[in-house]
């Protein structure tokens, strides 16, 4: 079942067409009005087709990577949630695992390329600094 029939894209397209009219002369006089509509056009059919920006090829993706932390959807990593209760918990004489302690301690760290796994190591050390001085502000 296409999402897009020729009927639909025609009555979509005559909708951008007016909105586009309206809008072109209020906020952008100066560009074509007719290309932008073909470029929305271009773009809704690709998003049918999941071609281009839509597509969900290897490319695009994170190329088998475990996602350490999404922006968009706001997830975390177990592997985050694991390694920030470690950074934030500092040992009883005040000292700090490694990052390559940290990176053996658990297989989950170990899915992580060693040096991505540093990288994100580095910033969780900042964040939990960061958040166990907040803390320490509000305590006092």
């Amino acid at each position: 079942m296409a999402f897009l029939t020729p009927k639909c894209i025609e009555g979509v397209y005559k909708y951008l067409h007016r909105r586009l009219q309206r809008r072109q002369k209020k906020y952008a006089s100066e560009h074509d009005q007719k290309k932008v509509a073909e470029s929305l056009m271009r773009l809704l059919l690709q998003m049918e087709r999941k071609e281009g920006p839509f597509s969900e090829s290897e490319s695009r993706k994170s190329k088998g990577k475990p996602v350490w932390k999404s922006r968009k959807k706001k997830e975390l990593s177990p592997a985050y949630s694991l390694l920030y209760q470690l950074r934030y918990d500092i040992d009883n004489n005040g000292t700090r695992k490694t990052t390559e302690e940290i990176y053996k301690i658990h297989k989950i760290f170990q899915q992580y390329d060693y040096n991505d796994f540093k990288k994100y190591d580095k910033r969780m050390v900042k964040l939990t600094d960061k958040h166990r001085e907040q803390v320490d502000l509000h305590i006092i």
